[in-house]
Formats: structure tokens, C-alpha cells, sequence
């Protein structure tokens, strides 16, 4: 049975925050699974809900809002929720999960509050570590204000505290997971940076020399090329602007092997001061306005996001492993992937099936044997009957042969080292990425490298990863 490490807190708040369409049946499945996991390892957990209920895209067509209206909605939503990550932050909570709702709200909160989305992705004998910049760029915009139907002026703002801070958190989160520095390899940036003048491209330059740090930046279409390329081996550091990578993504997990899209969650981390790497899960999918309230939706990405939060927010080791076999039994899915049960019959087997798997002891991991075959060609031990042995004696009395070699124990043969990456870790290796012919990344100059950023602490101690500061 997997056991919660010693420095776990007993006490725990998560905040929950509601959006319209399927908001709050996914609501009700995380504070179902939310109760099942906390009471399988023995925490007590309260969730804390945002008040009402946070506008969808769906949402605001459905209410026939002129822009105007739209506008101010916007405003309220950018407010409240603003205010609500702050508020429930500060009464300590560990985790945020939201279902979906708005963009033009969500994403200007995203820039106040400088958030990045992480995401890790296998990459042959490593992983690809995917940084999506949220704190500048044109998702993190204002539109005018002046009413035009017939004109929108957006302003994107790119700064170098911003840019700086982003690599900053990559670089120390790529420490953590992967074990050092020097185990990093280049950092790759894909921007429009030939849109920003120079300026850009010498705030990176500035950031490889100060820091110490190997940093490229390429345009959008060359990152992607040499993604297909496998231009980076093993563990690799990708920072991208959050246009990038949600275009990408979802070729991304497909050549990455991964699972459907809409069935993955995925982290979000403020950067800001006064919230201190507070955690937002969130699910892939959309609203999906169209089936809500219809027992449709599939619970597997809200499933995630609460296992992934017990795990590496809560540690609770062994839960997400838990939760993907589960999944992998397949006997009971929802009609979109195929299956013809409906969500909450969906979401109450996972649950029950993975705190089952969960409880069950690790199994006993198989140490390598040695097995002796004799071959026995002249009869000296096998009896008249076949059977083994012969007595003492008539061993003793068995002449020599002219084939004595035959009978000369062979050495046993040493068992072969396990070289899945799933037994040990392996050496990585970095290849130099494939350019255009054209000068499509930026220059990075080499200096004496000072301390490393820090790193967000480990999974396996929960207590090392502050939420406040």
C-alpha cells in the first residue's frame, strides 16, 4: 500500500473555480474525487468554491450580448476572479482547479498575475519541457475601448522583466525535474521576434550572458521544423509564446504519442510576488455548452487535474499511476471516445477502481536469476529411467569420457542489464538543432555562470513547494 509522505499537511484547502455550460458537472466530480482520494489517504481536504458561476464563450452568445455588453462582462470577470485567486491564496489554499469559461477575462488575469502553463512531453530517452509564456503577447492583449463594429485595435505589450522571468522559472524548472543544470541542455524560445525590432532578441542575449544559460531564439516556423526533425534529444527546455503553443499543442501530444487532447489537464503557475507559485489545474477541453446538464461530459481531464494535484501538490505518490491504469481498462468511457456511459457512472468507476489500485502493496520488484542447464550427453547423472539424480556412488564411479569438456561445468552467463528507461535513467544527449539557410535565431553569448534560480521543490515533499511567501 502507498503510504502519504511524512511532511504531507492534514489540513488542506484547494480553491474551485466554476465556469457556465459543463462547469458544474465537472464541479461535482472533482469534489467527489476530491473526497474519495483525501479520505483513501487519510487528509483532510476542503474545497473552497469561487461564488456564482464565471461566463463561457457560449455563455455570452447565449445571452445575445451587444460588444459593449460583452465588455463590461469581461471586466466584472477579470475582478472577481482576480480577486478570488488572491483572497483564497492567502487563506492558504495548495492548488486551484477551474473548469473553462471565457478567454477575454481568463488571459487578462493571466498577464496581470504573470502565469505560465507547464506541460512535459516524451522526447525519446527525456522529456521535452513546454513553458507557454502567458504574461505578454497577443493573448495577453486589451482590446480598444471605443465601440467600432467595424475595427479592433489590440495592444500586446512585451517587456524584458517579463521575459526574464519566464526563463528564470524554465531554467530552474528544468533543474528540478531533471536533475541539474547540466542536464538542461539549450533553451529554445519560438517568438515573432523579427516583429520586435531588435529589441527582443537582445533581451534573450542579455539573459544567456548574465545567467550563464545556453538561450536560442527562432521564429515559429523554424522551431517547428526542427521539432519535426528531433532536433533536441532527450531532456529539452521549449519556451514559447502562448499563441505558439496552443496552436501546436495538440500536434504536439499526437507526435508525442500522448493521449486524445480534450482528456489531459494541464498546470498553470503565477509567477507573481505576492502569489508565489500558486498552482491552477485546469482541463483542456472547453465548456462544451452544448451537452451541459446532459450527463455527457468526459470526466477523464478533471480526473487528472485532481489526481496530479494529490500527487505533486499533496504527496500523494503513486495516484496518477494509479489513475492511468484505470484508464487503460477501458471498459467503461463515455460516447465521445466511444463507450455509452455517461459521466457521473464514468467519473464514480475511475474513482473507486483507482483507490482500489492505489491501496493495493507495490509490487515486488523481479531480481535477476542465474539458471544452470546440464546437458547430459553421456549419461552420468540421469538415471535408466531419466529420472535425476543418480545415487552418490554411481556418479563417483563414472569413468571419464573422451568429450571430458562436456562435462565441465560451464560459467554462467551474467544477466543482462535492463536498458528501458522505465528501469534506470540513461544519458541524454543534445544534437545541434537544423537551421534555414536564412539567420532565423538570435545570437546567445556565454558567460561565467552564477547560482542557478530556484527551483520549484520536489513532488515528494509537498511542505518544500511554498504557496505563500
Amino acid at each position: 500500500m502507498h503510504t502519504v509522505a511524512a511532511t504531507a499537511p492534514h489540513d488542506v484547502l484547494l480553491g474551485l473555480a466554476v465556469g457556465e455550460g459543463t462547469g458544474p458537472e465537472l464541479a461535482s466530480v472533482f469534489e467527489e474525487a476530491v473526497a474519495a482520494f483525501a479520505r483513501a489517504a487519510d487528509l483532510a481536504v476542503t474545497v473552497s468554491r469561487a461564488p456564482g458561476l464565471y461566463r463561457t464563450f457560449g455563455g455570452v452568445l447565449a445571452a445575445g450580448l451587444d460588444a459593449a455588453a460583452v465588455e463590461r462582462s469581461s471586466d466584472e470577470d477579470v475582478e472577481r476572479y482576480q480577486t478570488w485567486v488572491k483572497t483564497v491564496h492567502a487563506r492558504g489554499a495548495r492548488a486551484i482547479f477551474r473548469t473553462a469559461f471565457n478567454a477575454q477575462p481568463l488571459y487578462v488575469v493571466r498577464e496581470r498575475l504573470a502565469c505560465v502553463k507547464v506541460e512535459t512531453l516524451p522526447n525519446g530517452d527525456g522529456e521535452i519541457l513546454l513553458v507557454r509564456d502567458q504574461t505578454q503577447g497577443f493573448y495577453g492583449g486589451q482590446n480598444d475601448r471605443d465601440g467600432s463594429a467595424d475595427r479592433i485595435t489590440r495592444t500586446t505589450t512585451f517587456s524584458r522583466a517579463h521575459t526574464y522571468r519566464v526563463l528564470d522559472f524554465a531554467v530552474a524548472e528544468a533543474t528540478r525535474r531533471f536533475g541539474g543544470r547540466d542536464r538542461i541542455g539549450p533553451v529554445v524560445m519560438a517568438y515573432k521576434f523579427h516583429l520586435l525590432d531588435l529589441r527582443f532578441a537582445n533581451w534573450v542575449a542579455d539573459y544567456a550572458r548574465e545567467r550563464g544559460v545556453d538561450v536560442r531564439v527562432y521564429q515559429p516556423d523554424t522551431m517547428n521544423r526542427n521539432l519535426l526533425r528531433g532536433a533536441w534529444r532527450g531532456n529539452a527546455v521549449v519556451v514559447g509564446g502562448n499563441e505558439w503553443g496552443d496552436i501546436m499543442h495538440a500536434d504536439l501530444l499526437a507526435r508525442a504519442g500522448c493521449a486524445n487532447q480534450d482528456e489531459r489537464c494541464s498546470e498553470n503557475v503565477y509567477l507573481a510576488p505576492e502569489l508565489a507559485g500558486l498552482v491552477e489545474y485546469q482541463t483542456v477541453h472547453g465548456s462544451a455548452d452544448d451537452i451541459a446538464g446532459k450527463d455527457l461530459v468526459n470526466p477523464t481531464a478533471t480526473l487528472r487535474a485532481v489526481a496530479h494535484i494529490f500527487e505533486h501538490q499533496l504527496g500523494v505518490p503513486g495516484l496518477v499511476a494509479a489513475l492511468e491504469s484505470s484508464l487503460r481498462d477501458g471498459s467503461t468511457r463515455t460516447p465521445d471516445v466511444g463507450g455509452a456511459h455517461g459521466t457521473r457512472a464514468v467519473a464514480a468507476h475511475l474513482v473507486e477502481r483507482t483507490v482500489d489500485l492505489w491501496r493495493r502493496p507495490p509490487p515486488t520488484p523481479s531480481l535477476p536469476g542465474t539458471a544452470l542447464v546440464v546437458v547430459d550427453t553421456q549419461r552420468d547423472l540421469l538415471a535408466d529411467d531419466g529420472r535425476f539424480p543418480r545415487s552418490a556412488s554411481s556418479i563417483r564411479r563414472a569413468s571419464p569420457t573422451s568429450c571430458a569438456g562436456s562435462r565441465r561445468p560451464s560459467k554462467a552467463r551474467a544477466p543482462t542489464a535492463c536498458r528501458s528507461s522505465s528501469c534506470a535513467p540513461t544519458a541524454t544527449r543534445t544534437a545541434s538543432p537544423t537551421t534555414s539557410r536564412a539567420a532565423t535565431s538570435a545570437p546567445a553569448a556565454a558567460a561565467t555562470s552564477p547560482p542557478a534560480p530556484t527551483a520549484r521543490p520536489s513532488s515528494a515533499s509537498p511542505r518544500a513547494r511554498p504557496i505563500r511567501s
